[in-house]
This record gives C-alpha cells, structure tokens and sequence, in this order.
C-alpha cells in the first residue's frame, strides 16, 4: 500500500501557475500556506487572488490570519533567541567574505570592499549587543580612539591578506601612527 505523498507549498504553486489544478481545489490551509509565499514574494492582493481563485477578500482575511499566527509576543527568550540567530547569520556572512578576501581571482577593490563590509557586520553586531546590554562599552569613549580602535582591527586584516609591506598596510600603519599621537596628545 502506497502512501500519497503531501504536496509541499511550492509543489502547490507549482502546480497552480502551470493550471494543472485550480485555486478552488485548495483547502483553507493549503490555501494559506501559498497565499503566506506568495505575499512574501511581495505579489499584490490581487495577484495572490487571481492565482489561488478566490476574491481579494479572502486573500485579505487570509492575510490577517497569517499576521495573527506569525505575531511575536513579548518573551523573555526571543530576544535572545533572535540575536543567537543574528550571530550564526553575522557569521556566515564573515566566512563568505572571507572567502572573498582570499580569492586570488577577486579584484583589489573588491576585496576591500569585502573588508570594509565585515568591519560593518561585525560592528552592528557589536553595537546591537551593547544595546541590549549583553556587552559593556566605555560610553564616554571619545571618536577619535574609536576610529583608531577600527583602523587597527581593519590593519590586521589588511596586513594578513596584503602583506606587511603592501603599499595599503604601509599608509594605515603611518596613519595609526598619527592618529596615537593626536589621541595621547588630546
């Protein structure tokens, strides 16, 4: 005895945009759960209604559930939760653009690109941790000694991936150097 398989949402939309079954054919929740894609996908109300047959009341009403379901409630666990997620997210964007920096293949610009854009994940995530309070920070801490705190981590990269006698890595060394003496002088 053969057990029928349950079509997946994307094998319903599948099925739906080609015509080989027709939006009336879906159940309240099948329904839903390809009008639920279809919004994210950013479809209008009445695209989602032309495709799933039913009016754009329905797919209104439809909407409205989904909000309802999906709704967040104050706990004390999601935000931790979310920013556990955040941080395998930050990360895996890390290891990405690393990949990036060390590809032989990758244009100059690009890979600093790639470096300037991991000192901004990584910041964000720094800064989202302060302010939630899971992380301290010196806030009296002047500008001046947080760019040059920057400039030194975005250096070790730049030393790491372009040699310590790079032309980049000779100029952001003169440059921290300038900027440790106007901070011990200030």
């Amino acid at each position: 005895m053969s057990k029928r398989r349950e079509r997946t949402t994307l094998d319903l939309l599948r099925a739906l945009r080609s015509g080989a079954i027709a939006g009336k054919a879906l159940g309240r929740e099948q329904r839903r759960q390809c009008v639920e894609k279809l919004w994210i996908e950013d479809l209008s109300v009445s695209e989602i209604a032309v495709l799933v047959d039913r009016c754009e009341k329905t797919v209104h009403r439809d909407i409205k559930e989904i909000r309802r379901q999906n709704a967040l409630h104050q706990s004390c666990k999601l935000g931790p939760e979310i920013l556990g997620e955040y941080r395998v997210r930050m990360e895996a964007s890390m290891v990405r653009l690393s990949k990036l920096i060390r590809d032989p293949a990758a244009s100059i610009p690009d890979k600093i690109s790639a470096i300037n854009s991991s000192m901004t994940i990584w910041d964000r995530f720094v800064e989202r941790l302060a302010t939630v309070g899971l992380i301290g920070g010196n806030q009296d801490r002047s500008s001046e000694v947080a760019e040059l705190a920057e400039l030194v981590r975005v250096a070790g990269v730049v030393l790491s991936e372009f040699g310590e006698q790079s032309e980049l890595a000779i100029e952001i060394r003169a440059l921290i150097t300038r900027m440790r003496s106007s901070v011990d002088d200030g």
